[in-house]
């Protein structure tokens, strides 16, 4: 492969992960903007989902931005948009703002950074890998 095709390669790889970046961000922004069933019950694993949601995207943006800065903005990013949507949860009908959510969704993001550090080279490559089969099907 030649170093323009290779170059084309990554920016299109780059491009994906952005992506995904964006619409994980987004699926989790509609979904906890929707209007609730004010008589529906809080499943007892809510803290549990507000966590995995915001540890899955603090370290999809680990793994998407790959420079100091860019990973710094993304996690400020996340963290700001946790915040944010319990604010606005608060005038959704059927939702209230629950800065326990918002601590769980910080703790999420906490430990998503603390299992990226730890674990830093193996998650990128096994990322880089699978971005490379993803690749490989559209590009045969």
């Amino acid at each position: 492969m030649d170093s323009e095709s290779h170059s084309s390669a990554e920016q299109r790889q780059s491009l994906f992960k952005r992506l995904l970046f964006v619409l994980y961000t987004l699926a989790i922004i509609i979904a906890s903007l929707l209007p609730a069933d004010p008589k529906a019950q809080v499943i007892s694993w809510d803290k549990l989902a507000h966590f995995l949601a915001y540890f899955g995207m603090s370290l999809l943006a680990y793994l998407t931005f790959r420079t100091r800065n860019g990973r710094i903005l993304a996690i400020s990013f996340v963290i700001a948009i946790g915040l944010v949507i319990e604010w606005v949860q608060g005038f959704v009908p059927g939702r209230v703002t629950s800065w326990n959510d918002a601590l769980a969704n910080g703790l999420g993001v906490l430990i998503g950074t603390a299992v990226f550090y730890l674990f830093q080279t193996q998650l990128l490559k096994l990322y880089d890998w699978v971005w490379s089969k993803i690749e490989g099907v559209f590009n045969p």
